[in-house]
């Protein structure tokens, strides 16, 4: 389990590089444009060599040891009560892309972090709370404050 966690960590951070090089070398945007997305993905890459450190020195990650070959199951092997979650809350998390469809970006991932959030017990206050801060944050920041051309009305609008 420890190496597909450290899979996923290089791969997570491979993906925020190479996003923002291709905004800065390939798009040319411009510094103000890249000053938010360049400063979360250092955040967040910082998290993950943080992750990554902990996890080589045994400190982080899954705390079950690794099972050995005759332990390892299989997806036919789980029962199928784990197997109709798993596939419950992929498609929970995948839904973020119809509902933006449907309802344009900064709405559509504002009702997709409240549903999601929901969904998995998050508590009402706090859910509403994260929904009315992405939409703040992903209109009023990035369409009204950078001008950036977000799909704000769902595409069949008009």
């Amino acid at each position: 389990m420890r190496r597909f966690e450290g899979l996923f960590l290089l791969a997570l951070g491979a993906f925020l590089v190479g996003v923002c090089l291709i905004g800065l070398l390939h798009y040319d945007y411009s510094a103000t444009l890249m000053r938010f997305p360049l400063l979360a993905a250092g955040i967040t890459l910082l998290l993950v060599a943080v992750q990554l450190g902990l996890l080589w020195s045994g400190r982080g990650g899954a705390a079950a040891p690794e099972p050995s070959g005759a332990e390892v199951s299989d997806a036919a092997s789980r029962p199928a009560s784990s197997r109709r979650r798993a596939v419950t809350d992929a498609i929970w998390i995948f839904s973020v892309v119809p509902l933006v469809f449907l309802l344009g970006y900064p709405a559509g991932l504002a009702v997709y972090l409240l549903c999601v959030l929901r969904h998995f017990s998050i508590s009402w206050a706090l859910s509403l709370g994260l929904a009315g801060a992405s939409f703040a944050l992903s209109y009023g920041l990035f369409v009204k404050t950078l001008g950036v051309s977000l799909p704000v009305l769902p595409v069949w609008w008009g």
